[in-house]
Formats: structure tokens, C-alpha cells, sequence
């Protein structure tokens, strides 16, 4: 909420008094005042938003000692323990998707909502594939191993949606038609999840692995899992549908004479760039775009 008023407070040329933080302008009444005690002046204010600033030039320090990553101050932000740090990633995963819903009629956020359903189907497959290895379940040779696969090439598909949908205008040259990948990735990603959560159910209820066995030998007329067999059937449907569909936007792609953007992005880094570029740091497309604006 605060950061869509950021950019107002910023422009703001008079005073302004952040209680958006919780902070307190006026100073404390004496006899009040820690300073008394401490040598830290201000110590009755809540710390910057970002964070303690000689704790954030520490971490700067050691993440460019330690890690060898060129980090700088703004790349770091402190957070109230592993909760406040998940809370500020999911709330900027929620924004972006926010904005990109508003503009999904011209530019879907097509690669970052493939992205993060190929790790939910990664992670997915890893979760079925340790209770497949369970020993008391007795899950070895049934259909939970098929959906272990199912689910890890039904991931990698999508991740490859997600790559065409993101480097499509830079490695091909021509306009990316975003929303057909976007609808191609999203049936592929659906049609995959109702495989393995098909095959999985079907697995506890005894139906053997096609991939120990022949696909007619697989089952048997008594296992009780022939609606979830059909839901199976249905899965691969939507996932071929989505694969036809990606395959037409591709070859459309191919054959696209409309010009792609040389950075549709906004990157900053070298892979974006549009000629020889000076490089002083980790972001040298920002450096110059920076540089430009003054």
C-alpha cells in the first residue's frame, strides 16, 4: 500500500512527516530522551525502511567479500525475521501480477506466471516422487512413478513456454505474440497437473505404472480408478491442445514481419544491450540509462 506512495512522497517539494512508518517528528520530551543514556542519537525513531543503514552497508561489504557478488545498498532491504522477508517477496510477486492483469489484453505476464508454475510443477514432482519412495506405503511399480514424470516434462515444458515468451523478441527479431503462449503454456500447465494429481490418487488405490509395465497391462478391471483414469485422459487432451497452441504461435512468430523491442523488459544487463556498452558495473544498461537522464 505504501510503496504506490512512494513516488507522490518523492516528488513532494514541502515537508512531509512519515507516519506511514509508525515514526514519530517530534522529538521526545526531555527527560524522555535515550540519548542520556547512549551515544545514539535518534534511538527513540524507528529505523529506515530499508533498514539500519550501517547494518545494511555491513551486508553490502560482506556479500561483496563473501560471495564475490557486486551488490550495492539498494539491493538490500532488512526485513523482521524470515517472515517479514517472504511477506515483502510475495507481496511484490502480487503486484507484479496485479499490473500485469491490468494489462493483459496487450501484454500478459506471460514468462513470470509460466515461471513460477514450472517450479510449482518441479516442486510438485519432488514431493511425489520422496512419498513414492516411502517404503510402508508400498507405492513401488504403481502409478505414482508415472506421475513423478509426468509432472518433471510437464515442468520443463512450461519453463520452455516461459523462455520463448521472454527472449522471443530478442532471439528472433519480430513481435512475441504473448497472450497465445500465454493461453498454449497455461493448458499445458493445467492438462499436466491433472495427469499427476490423476495418477498419484490412482497410485494409492493400486493401479500399476505404465512404465513397469505395458500400457494394457497396466491397472486391472477391479482397481476403482476408472473415473480417474478418464480425468487422466482429459489432462493429456488439454495438454496436447496446449501444445498445438504453442506451436502456432511459434511458427506465427517465425513468420512475424511486425519488429520485436530491442529490451521489451527494461534489462540491465549486457544480454539486453543494443551495441557495445561501457561496462563500470553489474547493471550497465542502467548505468547508461542513468547517465542519459542527467
Amino acid at each position: 500500500m505504501y510503496s504506490a506512495l512512494a513516488h507522490k512522497l518523492a516528488a513532494f517539494e514541502g515537508e512531509s512527516y512519515p507516519f506511514h512508518v509508525g515514526d514519530t517528528w517530534l522529538e521526545p520530551a526531555d527527560g524522555c530522551r535515550m540519548e542520556d543514556l547512549t551515544d545514539m542519537p535518534g534511538l527513540h525513531r524507528y529505523a529506515q525502511v530499508q533498514g539500519y543503514p550501517p547494518l545494511v552497508e555491513a551486508i553490502v561489504d560482506r556479500s561483496r567479500a563473501r560471495m564475490g557478488v557486486a551488490t550495492e545498498r539498494e539491493h538490500v532491504l532488512v526485513t523482521a525475521g524470515a517472515t517479514g522477508g517472504l511477506g515483502a517477496i510475495l507481496g511484490g510477486i502480487l503486484d507484479y501480477l496485479r499490473r500485469g492483469i491490468a494489462n493483459v489484453g496487450s501484454r500478459p505476464p506471460a514468462a513470470f506466471v509460466l515461471s513460477l508454475l514450472s517450479v510449482l510443477l518441479l516442486f510438485a514432482a519432488t514431493v511425489v516422487g520422496a512419498v513414492h519412495r516411502i517404503e510402508p506405503l508400498e507405492l513401488a511399480g504403481r502409478s505414482v512413478g508415472g506421475a513423478q514424470m509426468v509432472l518433471t516434462l510437464g515442468a520443463a515444458g512450461v519453463a520452455i513456454v516461459a523462455g520463448m515468451a521472454w527472449w522471443g523478441d530478442r532471439a528472433v527479431g519480430s513481435a512475441t505474440p504473448q497472450a497465445p503462449l500465454f493461453g498454449g503454456g497455461l493448458a499445458i500447465a493445467l492438462g499436466v497437473g491433472l495427469v499427476g494429481i490423476a495418477e498419484t490418487i490412482s497410485g494409492f488405490m493400486g493401479l500399476r505404472d505404465f512404465t513397469g509395465d505395458g500400457v494394457v497391462a497396466a491397472g486391472s478391471p477391479d482397481s476403482t480408478v476408472d473415473t480417474l483414469n478418464v480425468v487422466g485422459f482429459a489432462g493429456y487432451a488439454v495438454v496436447a491442445v496446449g501444445v498445438l497452441g504453442v506451436l502456432a504461435a511459434g511458427i506465427s512468430h517465425l513468420r512475424s514481419t511486425t519488429p520485436g523491442a530491442t529490451d521489451p523488459w527494461g534489462g540491465y544487463t549486457l544480454e539486453w544491450a543494443n551495441g557495445p556498452v561501457e561496462v563500470t558495473s553489474a547493471e550497465p544498461l542502467l548505468d547508461t540509462a542513468d547517465e542519459g537522464s542527467a
